[in-house]
């Protein structure tokens, strides 16, 4: 069996690595479908929601949870526990990362972000992002 020169190897190494972003390429564009896509609340789900704070005219609400009114409660009353700011709800989505659970919370007409993240079983309150 003949041995490579390294220019071989370098060549095919260049090669396998072009080969990788073609897929993730085509990856990234597969699987697109209507149902990855998040859904949010309409204004009809929004106004017999019971709320701590008001959802403002045009937020869009993420309506993936399982009780929506209990987790914006809870978003709220974990970021008013803090000392800070949530008189009205602008959007919520949810916290599009692997290593964590959770959603993001825009209040006073996008004023504060605050994230709710769920840190080994308790939910805390973050100002923009939590880093744990």
């Amino acid at each position: 069996m003949a041995k490579l020169t390294s220019k071989e190897k370098r060549d095919g190494a260049i090669g396998c690595a072009a080969l990788f972003v073609i897929v993730l390429i085509v990856a990234s564009f597969c699987g697109d479908s209507e149902e990855s896509k998040p859904s949010f609340l309409s204004r009809a789900e929004m106004n017999t929601l019971k709320l701590l704070a008001p959802i403002e005219p045009d937020a869009r609400v993420f309506s993936g949870f399982v009780d929506t009114e209990k987790a914006l409660n809870m978003g709220v009353t974990l970021i008013r526990l803090q000392g800070w700011r949530c008189d009205s709800i602008s959007n919520v989505r949810e916290l599009m990362s692997f290593s964590r659970t959770g959603f993001k919370i825009n209040c006073n007409h996008f004023q504060y972000t605050y994230e709710i993240a769920d840190r080994a079983g308790t939910w805390v309150a973050c100002i923009n992002s939590c880093k744990f």
